[in-house]
């Protein structure tokens, strides 16, 4: 049991030093909770935790920092570009893109703007 929580340690460790930063939300990092994670099942490698469940918690984590997921069902254009609206995701990611370096007054303004647009 201790050598497999050993490797669930490590593993969570991998996938954390992998895991992408949401420039949105730095205060909140998904990578320290599963340091967090990790460190807990280091101090107490007997918990219940550390049984099947946990491992395929791991197994889900590493098929989507590596994009086993996306491989298997690929994002087709006709997703990309709904008929409804085909200019969604694209002006969503800019959005995204732009949003970590706005002030709070910019976002304050951006977001009357589109109360204004939807009335």
């Amino acid at each position: 049991m201790a050598a497999n929580a050993t490797k669930l340690h490590t593993t969570l460790h991998r996938i954390a030093n992998k895991w992408p930063v949401d420039p949105l939300r730095t205060e909140l990092s998904f990578n320290n909770f599963l340091r967090a994670r990790a460190a807990t099942l280091e101090s107490n490698p007997n918990a219940k935790f550390g049984n099947s469940d946990m491992q395929a918690q791991v197994k889900a984590l590493e098929g989507l920092v590596e994009n086993s997921w996306l491989k298997k069902y690929p994002i087709t254009d006709r997703t990309l570009k709904p008929a409804s609206k085909p200019e969604y995701y694209e002006k969503l990611r800019k959005e995204l893109e732009e949003a970590p370096g706005r002030s709070w007054l910019q976002g304050l303004v951006n977001s009357w703007k589109g109360y204004i647009r939807m009335k």
